[in-house]
């Protein structure tokens, strides 16, 4: 029997005679996925309409041969009717070593482009790679576009200029969490200078200082630099709500304890670390 002979050339699917909300509940079954998705950036960096791709995530070896369901690519009309679509529990990764940018501008971008829903539905964003652990007094271009001017102060310990963009965001979406995973916060190779990194970062960050100077070193030099990277951005540093939150992935190590549990800060940073590594700063 020839099957092709009983259906009429050009019929419409019975899916598309269905009313647009009903085709929506059936792709949130049927094309979006489960878990977690990193996000990568596909178009061209200068691209004025971004393009990103989610692909499953994978901790350990990123899967970049294929995105998610790859229901939504078998036709433009369902593509068109399935681009808001990602997860059901939507955790969303920015990994700056997998992406052309750097993880937290690949997200502001991301995120100005999803709908009011979409973004309501987002509960967890982790950026990994905020930026380099240096604490470096000089201006750099910036990345952002002429609306922020041409250079600005570098600090590299996060991307300052993300800051406001993640705070408005965690601000209007009460229920999403963002989380910042700075790789290695040590200033050069000196891990006495850990305290002084997380000392300014306290202070650019929730406008708090420690009640106690565990470290050593002289704070007067990232400070002032802290001063001065505000400047020209033309917003008020606020200190950031709660669901903005930086780790850093860095572990307390056998020679770390060897070299300083005699002075009299360890005992006290240890217990601060512990802290910082369970509840970000």
């Amino acid at each position: 029997m020839d099957i092709q002979s009983d259906i009429a050339p050009y019929q419409t699917p019975l899916l598309q005679k269905l009313p647009l909300e009903l085709r929506r509940q059936i792709y949130e079954y049927v094309v979006t996925d489960d878990g977690h998705a990193t996000v990568i950036k596909v178009s061209a960096r200068n691209d004025p309409s971004p393009r990103f791709r989610l692909y499953p995530h994978d901790p350990e070896k990123l899967s970049q041969n294929y995105g998610l369901n790859q229901l939504r690519f078998v036709c433009r009309q369902l593509y068109w009717e399935t681009s808001g679509f990602g997860l059901r529990r939507n955790v969303l990764h920015f990994n700056t070593t997998t992406d052309p940018i750097r993880g937290a501008e690949s997200c502001v971008l991301f995120l100005g482009i999803c709908s009011r829903p979409h973004l309501a539905s987002i509960s967890k964003i982790k950026i990994l790679g905020l930026g380099r652990p240096h604490l470096t007094h000089q201006r750099i271009p910036s990345s952002w576009g002429s609306s922020l001017g041409t250079r600005r102060w570098y600090f590299g310990l996060f991307d300052l200029e993300a800051v406001p963009k993640l705070v408005e965001y965690c601000l209007s979406y009460p229920n999403l969490s963002i989380d910042v995973i700075l790789p290695d916060m040590r200033v050069g190779y000196d891990f006495s200078k850990f305290y002084m990194a997380i000392s300014v970062l306290l202070l650019a960050l929730r406008k708090q200082r420690l009640e106690y100077l565990p470290a050593p070193d002289d704070v007067d030099l990232p400070v002032r630099i802290m001063s001065r990277v505000w400047e020209g951005y033309g917003v008020e540093a606020k200190p950031l709500p709660e669901n903005l939150r930086f780790y850093s992935n860095y572990e307390l190590g056998e020679n770390d304890a060897q070299r300083y549990r005699n002075e009299p800060w360890w005992n006290d940073f240890k217990t601060q670390f512990q802290i910082w590594q369970m509840q970000g700063i």
